[in-house]
């Protein structure tokens, strides 16, 4: 009986949430009742596999100029998130370092990229350094026709330590920068190279220092041909980069639209001012990450046969018709709920029109029940294990944000 319990609310919370995703709030109020006829596809839809990061990898011609990236022996790349029938054939690396030297470079990936292969049980470790907290610097083989990512057991067979390799690739990329960027506005420029190696480039600071840009440059790697790069202290600029970095997340094989500042002592990840399009883009990307990694743990705990609920990051309109992310806590289910900027409190054994008992920005909820959401310290982005609801006396203190209140009437 138990069983079955678990098994109908891990339904419900499929259905509520994806109602909440596509149609707001007050659909998903509503999705409790229509739980047994879509039992089946909800059932069927927690075993689907996921498709996995950049899944069109392998189907996207390769421009005559560029290569796709590909995996190394022994080593996880782009091409091995996704579930595949059958394994690549891999080209075989040069024996000696004498002879791989000239072709190994560097590149950039977000963070999110090395957590799902993680996750998903990646076999050996990508060599990596972080960059800022949501960036990391990896090494790269550039083969004929692939991108091969280099593996710590590779580096360590070619006799050579992790901080050498990487200085080393920088040195190569930057032998490969001689083009001069491109000047889109004032105070605003984007890489030429057009080589998959531009979004790479973020890390040749002393390059990005030459740039007439007011403030410390902010950088942006929306596509990996694409980097863009304006001044902090340029309202203009910013305005400008930010249409710049959403016509380019259209094209194929998107990135982010998160931006950097270089700072004196390096990468920071950067904020921009609210109410502003690339305030929306980060959003976005913050979300765009907590969903994928939801999605590798959901394929994760299926295989185990764990009976944990991995929660979504939502959007909801306030009054101005801004974008703000929450998350759901819904009573009686073990959730594991991202971080957002706001917490809607569902008890599902309410009437259907008010089972939103609650919703809060995240730092009052954090006050008020703080105890109740323990960490989970190894997973990234952040992740809170509830298992317990707060009481009513807890949830009328904590109340109801106005713009959830309009949404649930």
């Amino acid at each position: 009986m138990e069983k079955q319990q678990k098994t109908v609310l891990g339904v419900v919370l499929l259905l509520l949430f994806g109602a909440l995703a596509c149609c707001g709030l007050t659909v998903a109020i509503f999705a409790w009742s229509g739980y047994q006829d879509a039992l089946k596809d909800a059932e069927a839809a927690l075993a689907r596999p996921d498709a996995g990061l950049e899944a069109d990898e392998a189907a996207d011609p390769t421009p005559p100029e560029a290569t796709d990236d590909a995996p190394v022996a022994d080593a996880p790349t782009e091409a091995d998130v996704p579930e595949a029938p059958e394994e690549p054939v891999l080209p075989e690396l040069p024996a000696t370092w004498a002879e791989a030297k000239g072709k190994v470079l560097v590149t950039v990936r977000e963070r999110i990229f090395v957590e799902l292969l993680e996750i998903r049980g990646g076999k050996t470790p990508l060599l990596q350094r972080p960059l800022a907290d949501d960036l990391v610097e990896l090494a790269v083989f550039d083969g004929p026709e692939a991108m091969q990512f280099l593996s710590t057991e590779q580096v360590g067979a070619w006799g050579q330590e992790p901080e050498a390799v990487f200085e080393h690739g920088r040195k190569q990329l930057a032998a490969r920068s001689k083009k001069a960027f491109v000047t889109r506005a004032p105070g605003v420029y984007e890489s030429a190279w057009a080589d998959n190696y531009d979004l790479g480039r973020i890390v040749l600071f002393d390059l990005v220092r030459k740039l007439k840009v007011k403030g410390d440059p902010v950088l942006f790697i929306p596509q990996r041909d694409h980097l863009i790069i304006t001044g902090a202290e340029d309202e203009k600029g910013l305005e400008v980069a930010g249409e710049l970095v959403d016509e380019r997340l259209r094209l194929d094989k998107p990135l982010s639209g998160r931006g950097w500042q270089l700072t004196a002592s390096g990468l920071e990840p950067w904020t921009p001012e609210p109410d502003t399009l690339l305030a929306t883009l980060r959003l976005e990307a913050l979300a765009q990450d907590a969903n994928e990694q939801k999605k590798a743990l959901d394929e994760k705990f299926t295989q185990a046969g764990a009976d944990i609920f991995v929660g979504t990051t939502l959007f909801v309109e306030d009054d101005e018709g801004l974008k703000h992310t929450y998350a759901v806590w819904t009573k009686g289910a073990v959730t594991l709920m991202p971080r957002a900027e706001f917490v809607a409190f569902v008890d599902v054994d309410m009437p259907e029109a008010d089972r939103v008992v609650a919703a809060a920005p995240w730092e009052d909820v954090e006050k008020r029940v703080g105890g109740k959401m323990k960490r989970e310290a190894e997973l990234w982005p952040v992740r809170y294990r509830i298992s317990s609801f707060p009481d009513k006396k807890t949830l009328g203190a904590i109340g109801t944000h106005p713009f959830f209140l309009r949404n649930k009437q």
